[in-house]
């Protein structure tokens, strides 16, 4: 058959036009003639949308290595002048702004656009902004092209539109404001160390509000300076221990290149003289390289160095390469730090900027050379011809127009349509006033200096010595860098992020049944299906890491015992006790199940593990692993899969709580062979008692994990712990045993009106005045010399 009139053999061989004729094939033969018009064009649309879609291609990352050597020599330089106790270096933007090469910009005239008063979080708004820019910029042949710079919201609202219309939009390219990356960047890193005694650390610097708002990110550039503080402090640290393993007479050459650097901080020439000299020394002395050979062997070594490695070169570098990238006009290493960036984003679940970056970084892939082209030279905002003062696009309007407009007389708060519709209107009046002003007051201007720079003043470069300071000081003592200890711990308590490290040793985990039974069963579940879902979803996933698992619950007892203290009294409640509740009984869920258990807690218990010893159940154990089930009776039974529940006779007791019961287990669990143990409670009774048991003979470590649910992991370890009281306070543990018997235990927060905390902190201060406590653990002990030494301690006071 011969070919269409006007059809050539390129078109004929062309896959795009084959598949909209086929296309529009399909859709005559499957629509109505009334709907063939419409139905072609949608077939249409739907085979462009795809063709369009097949340029992406798999994720290839943006590399770049320009950065890398400045980062380098600023820690290099930074930490021996901190050796040697000079304090005539400002901190990172100072230090970069005074020696990086600077290439003079054209300063960019910035022009603020009426807002569009519509609700962002709609799809029809990032419409009308994508409708409204073409309008104004290409219909108007004002341009060919324009670049729409939007938060991560927007961002990904825009994009659904333009991939939907992406033929009436094909001339706007999206790209996402990397001010807002910066912060949700910032987010991310505060999230991660959390817990990890960071937030603690901040907390010498900046108390109450300000330390909240920089954790939340909510006050941008005093977080940005903590970030600074913490990433140079970190940096000095372990170029201070890599310092340590260089030669003599590499070493000797460093002091005499540092001895250069120029007094005068009004010569920037002559600085940034000494810096290339600086720069040139170490590329020829290959010491990056050994130092990443450094890195890298030790993290293989020390998981404890490896942390801490990860957290100043894979966790804040991201975000400190970005913030040069930006501040320099660097668009290569801006997109490579962004490639970074994403990584975090994924793995910290930030499903917003997850999907905003891996888009974006596709885009960038396919996008014309000459919007690359625009881009690299305009994607930061040069304000004047200072050195490393470019901004984000998007900050460029947070720093001018919306400062004042967010803030206090602004729109933030506005909830009136006339007020916001007020605001809107005197937009564009405001928008001029403040290039106006700027311009006629000089504010950025091309004759500013470099020492202009807020962090080469004198009074700010004292203020961040001091701080910078105030961090090492607390640092230093944790030896992040050290090779000394393995195990990573939460800084300045003995608190560890892992449990144990080896894993040729086995290890047991004891757990206070109290904590299982507020786990809510599901919706019409009767006592043995609870019982079930406890073993699967809560227990049998535990044997990954542990052979035996002990449970222990409280005897029946318990309850009766306490019930004079006001918390632990059920004259309120209305729900009935039972003597027996049988496997086929249904439970409650929600408020009244928390009411059932508070009455029924040791019935409820022993009906569970009764469900627990039928067959059914054992056969859910993984292949030797051993359950050991003690309480609320005085037995205890060992449960293993493809055998019959076994009395051990050897850990039958007549303990009524469950927190003496559990050191009578870590007894017999060190006796057959496990030095490795966990236990798993948030009883602070039970803290304190295996803190004093760690020292029980063969046992290795003992780790307490008082986590409580949707709560931030907090594991203690007792044997640290222990050892700590006896080498660096002098204190007995026996001592704090009885001084936090005497403070009321977990019942009484005041004794004669003196809290816990006062107890601890007199202990600790005079250890020696509480050494007649001892005597009352000899027997006999009579109630006239239990008297005497408790009105002894509370003179104290």
């Amino acid at each position: 058959m011969d070919a269409n009139p006007g059809e050539s053999d390129e078109d004929k061989n062309d896959p795009l036009s084959s598949n909209v004729d086929q296309a529009i094939d399909n859709s005559v033969i499957t629509q109505n003639d009334g709907e063939t018009s419409m139905s072609k064009i949608r077939a249409v649309d739907k085979v462009l949308h795809d063709h369009a879609m097949s340029f992406y291609h798999d994720f290839e990352p943006f590399i770049d290595h320009s950065l890398t050597p400045h980062l380098f020599a600023y820690g290099f330089i930074k930490s021996y002048y901190n050796r040697v106790g000079k304090n005539n270096l400002p901190l990172y933007s100072g230090f970069m702004a005074i020696h990086l090469p600077h290439s003079t910009r054209p300063r960019h005239k910035v022009t603020f656009m009426p807002p569009i008063i519509e609700d962002p979080n709609k799809l029809e708004t990032a419409e009308a902004c994508l409708v409204e820019m073409k309008k104004l910029l290409i219909d108007n042949e004002i341009q060919n092209s324009a670049v729409l710079v939007v938060d991560e919201r927007i961002f990904r609202l825009c994009t659904k539109v333009k991939d939907e219309h992406w033929l009436d939009f094909e001339g706007i390219f999206l790209y996402p404001g990397d001010f807002h990356m910066m912060k949700c960047a910032m987010i991310v890193i505060w999230g991660i160390l959390e817990e990890s005694g960071v937030d603690t650390l901040i907390g010498t610097l900046y108390k109450d509000a300000t330390h909240r708002a920089i954790l939340s990110v909510s006050h941008f550039n005093k977080s940005l300076r903590t970030i600074k503080l913490l990433y140079t402090a970190l940096l000095i640290l372990v170029h201070d221990q890599f310092f340590l393993t260089l030669p003599t007479t590499m070493i000797d050459n460093i002091e005499q290149l540092m001895n250069k650097m120029p007094t005068d901080s009004a010569d920037v020439e002559e600085k940034k003289r000494w810096y290339k000299f600086v720069l040139d020394y170490l590329s020829n002395a290959k010491l990056q390289d050994a130092f990443d050979l450094w890195i890298k062997n030790n993290c293989d070594e020390n998981l404890k160095f490896h942390f801490w490695t990860f957290v100043l070169f894979e966790l804040i570098t991201p975000l400190i390469k970005l913030y040069t990238a930006l501040r320099t006009s660097n668009f290569s290493a801006r997109n490579a730090a962004a490639c970074e960036l994403a990584e975090l984003f994924f793995a910290t679940n930030h499903r917003q900027y997850a999907r905003l970056t891996a888009r974006h970084l596709s885009d960038l892939r396919i996008w014309p050379e000459e919007i690359l082209d625009h881009l690299s030279k305009s994607f930061a905002v040069s304000r004047s011809n200072r050195n490393f003062s470019s901004i984000a696009l998007d900050q460029t309007i947070e720093a001018t127009i919306n400062k004042m407009g967010k803030g206090h007389g602004g729109i933030t708060g506005r909830c009136s349509p006339d007020l916001i519709d007020i605001w809107s209107k005197s937009y564009t009046f405001r928008s001029l006033l403040s290039t106006i002003t700027s311009e006629l007051a000089g504010v950025e201007s091309n004759f500013n200096s470099i020492e202009s720079h807020i962090e080469c003043s004198s009074s700010r470069m004292l203020a961040d010595h001091v701080d910078l300071q105030i961090i090492l000081d607390k640092l230093v003592e944790e030896k992040l860098f050290s090779l000394d200890t393995n195990n990573v711990t939460q800084l300045f308590t003995g608190i560890y992020s892992t449990y144990f490290l080896t894993t040729n040793q086995q290890q047991a985990l004891v757990i206070d049944g109290s904590s299982l039974l507020h786990i809510y069963p599901r919706a019409g579940s009767n006592v043995f299906e609870y019982a079930i879902y406890l073993l699967v979803e809560h227990i049998t996933p535990l044997f990954i890491d542990y052979s035996r698992i002990d449970i222990i619950f409280d005897s029946s007892r318990s309850q009766d015992l306490k019930s004079f203290i006001h918390r632990h009294s059920n004259k309120n409640t209305t729900q009935p006790k039972y003597d027996r509740i049988v496997r086929s009984s249904l439970l409650p869920t929600g408020k009244k199940y928390q009411n059932f258990v508070a009455s029924n807690r040791a019935v409820l218990a022993t009906a569970v593990i009764e469900c627990w010893k039928d067959t059914e159940a054992t056969e859910k154990l993984p292949l030797g692993s051993v359950l050991v089930l003690a309480g609320p009776l005085e037995t205890a039974i060992k449960l293993e899969k493809d055998k019959q529940p076994m009395n051990m006779v050897e850990l039958e007791s007549n303990q009524i709580e469950a927190d003496s019961r559990i050191i009578f287990h870590i007894d017999q669990l060190i006796q057959n062979s496990f030095f490795n143990i966990v236990v798993k409670s948030i009883d602070t009774d039970v803290i304190v008692l295996c803190i004093y048991y760690a020292s029980l003979l063969g046992l290795k470590k003992l780790v307490v994990d008082a986590t409580v649910p949707k709560k931030p992991p907090k594991v203690i370890d007792c044997t640290y712990i222990h050892n700590e009281l006896i080498d660096k306070f002098g204190v007995n543990p026996i001592l704090l045993l009885i001084v936090y018997a005497l403070s009321g235990c977990d019942t009484c927060s005041f004794t004669r009106n003196i809290s816990k905390r006062t107890f601890m902190q007199t202990l600790f201060d005079t250890p020696n005045d509480f050494a007649d406590l001892q005597k009352l653990t000899t027997f006999p002990v009579t109630k006239d010399n239990v008297r005497r030494y408790i009105d002894k301690v509370y003179n104290h006071f």
